[in-house]
């Protein structure tokens, strides 16, 4: 009995150094997410430009102009003053509470552009309200912003 005891105080701090350095690298892993103000963005009328810092930001551009529904789209993602890893492109209509599936945007130019094509489905409301929600990733971190536009019944 006397050597049990002894062999689980030489094991519990044991134990707890692995467990903790098991919590602190996982804490080390997890991104910082970075959630940007884009509302003053009209991303169905011109491109957006999404200001990190003084030296580094965003933009998106959708077209063709008006993002229309039947239409598809090309999507666009350019990142100034650093470079990302991954970017997507994400549609979420309002009233309806729909969610496409996120597009995923191939980097070009030294990972500084991304391009891709979607579509947004056929709603039939006389008028929609939509975000697009765009998402880089990068060594910095990852970044999100959220950009309203507004669609027409065609």
């Amino acid at each position: 009995m006397n050597r049990i005891k002894r062999i689980v105080l030489i094991l519990s701090p044991l134990l707890l150094l692995v467990v903790g350095v098991g919590y602190y690298q996982g804490l080390l892993q997890t991104k910082i997410v970075h959630q940007l103000s884009a509302e003053h963005c009209q991303i169905d009328r011109t491109s957006c430009q999404i200001t990190l810092d003084a030296n580094r930001s965003i933009e998106v551009d959708i077209t063709p102009r008006g993002i229309p529904q039947v239409t598809p789209l090309q999507l666009e993602v350019t990142t100034k003053g650093f470079k990302a890893s991954a970017a997507s492109i994400t549609f979420e209509g309002i009233e309806i509470d729909h969610h496409l599936p996120a597009y995923r945007l191939y980097a070009q130019k030294n990972n500084q552009v991304f391009v891709g094509k979607g579509f947004l489905s056929l709603c039939t409301l006389s008028k929609m309200h939509w975000l697009a929600h765009v998402e880089v990733q990068s060594k910095q971190g990852h970044y999100r912003a959220s950009l309203p536009f507004v669609t027409y019944k065609p």
